[in-house]
């Protein structure tokens, strides 16, 4: 008898709840839905919701698409809300309600990150002086400035004074440019300050976590200092295994990105993936053992979250670590298959928590590769059967990168304008490399001299191979496309298209593997 074919969509929950969240919020960003439109849209979608329980019961059955249709409006209102609710000018006490002062006091929110001249930190604007008295304000800034020593200070939870007024981030003065009001607006950032002194202390970051993560960073860049003496390797070093950087040299960083491979240096889901796959493999021999299956995943979510606190916290490493958590706890409770619904719930949660973080660059790339990844890696290391291992390793690294390229390649056009034709090339030599650089710079904390020792000589020659790969193929002619950029409306498009088609690509495969396994 032939068996019915079971309904991917409805074991994926939270993804059939992602899509309308998120269309609600882009709806909104696109300006198409007013504050009277999205209440429009809720009670309209309440009302389909409960329309069928009015309907005599014979009809309840052909009208029961009403009900979905009800909850998709209801979650789009939700979505467009959420983004409409969270925005600056309607934060209570916002920044720009009232007359700006020359004295705020501002906390620091997130470490300061290079920029192509200077440094930059995000704060929280907590108050202003108004004729001598403190008054309430609310909203986020941006600290610039060009000495790293003032700005090394400023952990999150310092508290430091600006005696000047803030800047309000104006749109750009030629058509054509960067529109930086725009990328500000989406960090949920209105205004600006640049240090031209170092800042006046007023409290420092509480006593916490905080300070025991930045004593274990301090400690791993002492241990990192003393046995990779280079500065160029160092500074690759330090920001491959926690993220550090302040020793970048930037011409290196812009051959990483040409060549399609910054997100070695860039902390990320990557290298929490690296990490995560070390756990599993160390932890295999230890299955058999029945109270493994509840020590394991507390284990690996404490190694996890502990390393994710060590890169100091980073928005990106903090997304990658829940959504490991997301998919290692759907795999202990049995959902193994599942692994996608976890990721859409990982996205779901933060997204709720936090709008914005759907115009972060390392949120977009992060979840349009894992996205891939999920969806074609197996299928593709399925459908070309290698015996060889080495060959077979080679062809799986291959479709794991070309599964990660297919939904982030109409990102990287639409924010950097260009495509690094070589990233297949340089993914499949630098990644699995990274990886065991990675593996020998956590070895490296061993407190063994001798094993530090020959450790340390080791990843600075790996590094520095690394290098020179990168290097070399950035000087090719035909590495980079440039001038490719797209429009938003042409990403979305773009996107929707390449899905089909892999879906498309996707089923051929499967009909092939299904005929070879028969045959």
């Amino acid at each position: 008898m032939r068996q019915p074919i079971a309904d991917p969509w409805k074991s994926l929950p939270f993804l059939r709840i992602l899509i309308p969240f998120l269309v609600g919020i882009l709806l909104k960003y696109q300006g198409l839905l007013t504050i009277k439109d999205i209440q429009l849209l809720g009670v309209f979608g309440l009302f389909l919701l409960a329309l069928p329980a009015f309907l005599k019961l014979h009809q309840q059955f052909y009208f029961a698409w009403l009900r979905g249709l009800g909850i998709y409006l209801l979650l789009t209102s939700i979505g467009a809300f959420n983004y409409y609710w969270q925005q600056p000018e309607q934060q209570s006490y916002a920044l720009g309600q009232s007359p700006l002062s020359s004295k705020t006091i501002v906390e620091i929110v997130t470490a300061s990150v290079p920029t192509t001249k200077q440094w930059r930190v995000l704060a929280k604007a907590i108050a202003q002086d108004n004729q001598g008295k403190w008054e309430r304000v609310n909203g986020l800034v941006f600290l610039y400035s060009k000495n790293t020593a003032w700005m090394q200070p400023l952990i999150p939870g310092t508290r430091i004074l600006l005696n000047k007024k803030l800047l309000f981030i104006g749109p750009p003065k030629q058509a054509g440019a960067f529109n930086y009001q725009a990328w500000a607006y989406r960090q949920g950032v209105q205004y600006q300050s640049y240090l031209a002194a170092p800042p006046m202390m007023l409290e420092p970051a509480p006593r916490g976590w905080r300070n025991w993560v930045m004593d274990a960073r301090d400690w791993i860049l002492q241990v990192l200092a003393q046995w990779v003496p280079d500065k160029q390797i160092l500074g690759i070093a330090e920001a491959l295994l926690i993220g550090y950087k302040y020793d970048l040299d930037r011409s290196l960083v812009q051959a990483y990105s040409n060549t399609g491979v910054v997100h070695i240096i860039a902390i990320s889901g990557l290298h929490l993936g690296m990490i995560y796959g070390l756990l599993l493999w160390l932890f295999k021999p230890l299955m058999p053992l029945r109270w493994m299956r509840w020590v394991r995943p507390i284990l690996i979510l404490a190694v996890l979250w502990g390393f994710a606190l060590l890169t100091g916290a980073a928005p990106s490493i903090m997304r990658a670590a829940l959504s490991f958590s997301f998919l290692l706890l759907s795999q202990s409770l049995g959902y193994r298959n599942n692994q996608l619904n976890a990721l859409a719930a990982s996205a779901f949660f933060l997204l709720l928590l936090d709008p914005w973080l759907i115009w972060d660059l390392g949120f977009q790339l992060s979840y349009a590769a894992v996205t891939g990844i999920l969806l074609y890696t197996k299928t593709l290391m399925q459908w070309l059967r290698i015996k060889n291992p080495l060959l077979r390793a080679i062809w799986q690294l291959n479709a794991l990168t070309l599964s990660a390229q297919v939904f982030t390649l109409p990102l990287v056009l639409y924010h950097f304008q260009q495509f690094p034709n070589l990233f297949l090339f340089c993914n499949l030599l630098i990644v699995p490399f990274s990886g065991l650089i990675l593996y020998l710079e956590i070895a490296l904390l061993i407190p063994i001299p001798f094993l530090q020792s020959l450790l340390g000589k080791i990843i600075q020659l790996s590094i520095g191979w690394m290098n020179d790969l990168v290097d070399r193929t950035n000087h090719l002619p035909f590495a980079v496309s440039a001038h490719l950029g797209i429009s938003f409306s042409q990403t979305m498009v773009l996107l929707v298209f390449l899905f089909v088609f892999c879906e498309r690509v996707k089923s051929y495969l499967c009909r092939s593997i299904q005929s070879r396994q028969q045959a």
